[in-house]
């Protein structure tokens, strides 16, 4: 007999049942859920009526305990889709994903877990429905971000005025249904918010933390006070959008040091154009993180229409090319100066060594023997046949400008490769030989490549009992900023 869920009862958790009803209430499922038993692919049912109805899936680290290996448990929804799901993680130091696919007929949500105390484990749920009840595009798998770092938000900070019929109000006072300016060139008219989100978010690195603009960097009384976004938000600039986090110039356009911060959506019907502390800046745009954000305190996937693309939906044109982005961040950095904005970036130390390391599988790390131009020289124990190159990293958005859309962590670009040993000499080219090698990015048009700080290389069998010499030739690297160096060496060979 199935449990019954319905909106007279509210929210409930069950844990004596893996069938269910649901009547327009929310069912919740937590670790201790039945659905998450101890064999592995197990399958539970949940039928929906014509009252729809909720999910509140909620997993804590506990849900390891007792047993290691992989497990897959599965949840069948009959009839009505549900209108949404809550999803809420709470896996401390475990890894997590999440994703929605339409195969044609049927929606599956994929969330996968991992982790463990001793031996590592994995937990795979899948939820299956009829139907694509959320415009997925067919045969196309979408993120269902679990993160809560604030990286790729596109938000407003608490205090931000959005300018309305009624004046201007706080973004966290705003709700669903409350009317807002949408501007036109010079025209403006009041439309509906179709949806408000709110989220607590934690920066795990300075590329999460927030964007400030102070008052009148950008022209006189623009903004008329701090406007505080999320690095992500754009800017109506020459009508276009451009990511604060490329205008910023240390003086009048800064990193705000919050490390935890409360973040706002606002969402029309259509992408557009609004008024936030007198910017022009964007409203929401779905493009697949609405379903990290809370609505009445809830974490909301599902219940609304299709994603939508900057190619098809947004109000205008994202522009991130250094041709475009690059006077405008020279225009504020000269107007800030101009105004007597003071620097608030400390001097920052640069260094030109990769601090380039051989590392064994076993943790060995080997520092080169000798360095003879942009070669490195190294020894290599006779029974290693597999090492990874380790350096230091730089961005170019940091070595260059903001004003350069290139956030990849580079350590050094690799040319040619040999290693010589007693009987034989030979190039080493396994990492030109697989597009997605691990620890690479992708091969340039000489046939270098750049490492990603910690790049794997194959060295092949091996032929000799002695020592090998392997030599790596660095083409080009750095400069790097010296403190975020992430060599971390237990064992150093000379």
């Amino acid at each position: 007999m199935a449990t019954t869920v319905d909106d007279k009862t509210g929210d409930i958790s069950f844990a004596g049942n893996t069938s269910y009803a649901i009547n327009g209430g929310t069912l919740s499922l937590s670790d201790s859920s039945p659905i998450f038993g101890f064999s592995s692919n197990t399958t539970s049912t949940a039928t929906v009526s014509s009252a729809g109805g909720e999910f509140d899936i909620s997993l804590n680290s506990s849900i390891f305990s007792g047993f290691s290996g992989n497990r897959t448990y599965n949840l069948n929804i009959t009839n009505t889709p549900p209108s949404t799901f809550l999803i809420t993680f709470n896996l401390d130091g475990n890894s997590t994903s999440a994703t929605a696919r339409y195969n044609g007929s049927t929606t599956t949500l994929t969330f996968n877990v991992t982790g463990g105390f001793i031996i590592t484990s994995s937990i795979t749920i899948n939820v299956t429905m009829q139907g694509n009840p959320y415009g997925l595009v067919t045969n196309r798998s979408t993120n269902i971000d679990t993160n809560n770092d604030g990286e790729g938000q596109i938000c407003y900070l608490r205090g931000t005025l959005i300018e309305t019929p009624s004046g201007r109000v706080a973004v966290e006072t705003l709700s669903q249904g409350d009317e807002v300016y949408v501007y036109d060139g010079m025209n403006r008219h009041a439309v509906p918010l179709k949806w408000v989100g709110r989220k607590t978010v934690t920066a795990k690195s300075q590329e999460g933390r927030p964007v400030r603009i102070r008052a009148n960097a950008l022209a006189d009384n623009v903004p008329f006070k701090d406007l505080v976004v999320t690095p992500e938000h754009c800017l109506f600039l020459n009508n276009a959008f451009v990511p604060a986090r490329m205008l910023v110039n240390g003086k009048s356009i800064v990193v705000d040091q919050q490390d935890s911060f409360e973040i706002f959506h606002i969402e029309t019907d259509n992408h557009a154009v609004v008024m936030a502390d007198g910017a022009l800046a964007e409203s929401y745009l779905d493009t697949g993180n609405r379903r990290t954000f809370q609505s009445k305190g809830k974490i909301v996937f599902g219940g609304f229409d299709r994603l939508k693309t900057w190619e098809d939906d947004a109000a205008a044109v994202l522009e991130t090319r250094r041709e475009f982005v690059e006077p405008l961040h020279k225009a504020f950095s000269d107007r800030a100066t101009a105004l007597g904005f003071k620097s608030v970036v400390s001097e920052q130390e640069w260094s030109q060594d990769p601090e380039l390391r051989l590392v064994c599988e076993d943790g060995t790390v080997f520092a080169p023997m000798r360095q003879v131009g942009g070669r490195y020289v190294f020894q290599v124990p006779s029974h290693v046949t597999r090492v990874g190159l380790r350096s230091r990293t730089c961005q170019p958005k940091d070595t260059i400008g903001p004003f350069v859309d290139d956030r990849r962590h580079l350590g050094v670009l690799v040319g040619d490769i040999t290693l010589f040993e007693s009987e034989e000499t030979r190039a080493i080219t396994s990492h030109l030989e697989e597009d997605a090698a691990p620890g690479w990015h992708s091969i340039d048009e000489a046939g270098h490549r750049w490492t990603k700080g910690l790049a794997a290389l194959s060295l092949g069998e091996r032929s000799g009992t002695t020592l090998g010499i392997l030599s790596v030739e660095v083409v080009t690297c750095g400069p790097y900023l010296t403190e975020t160096s992430n060599i971390r060496e237990q064992r150093v060979v000379a």
